[in-house]
């Protein structure tokens, strides 16, 4: 296994197994929470851009209607 001797050994890290594990799944728990809150963002930016498409629609709407009077 190269530098380890057995997987055990790899799995303790030559007594740093704590720091080196706990980076790995901090470093993964951070990415997993920066996924979902992209696509939380992302969701909401649509939602936003939905709603300034619906208000721009409705006022050129009436716009349009107060010059055919």
């Amino acid at each position: 296994m190269g530098v380890f001797e057995s997987f055990s050994d790899f799995l303790n890290m030559n007594g740093y197994a704590f720091y080196v594990w706990m980076s790995y799944g901090l470093t993964l728990l951070l990415i997993v929470v920066l996924l979902i809150w992209s696509k939380n963002q992302r969701k909401q930016v649509i939602k936003e851009i939905k709603q300034q498409e619906s208000v721009k629609q409705a006022r050129k709407q009436h716009s349009q209607s107060e010059m055919s009077l």
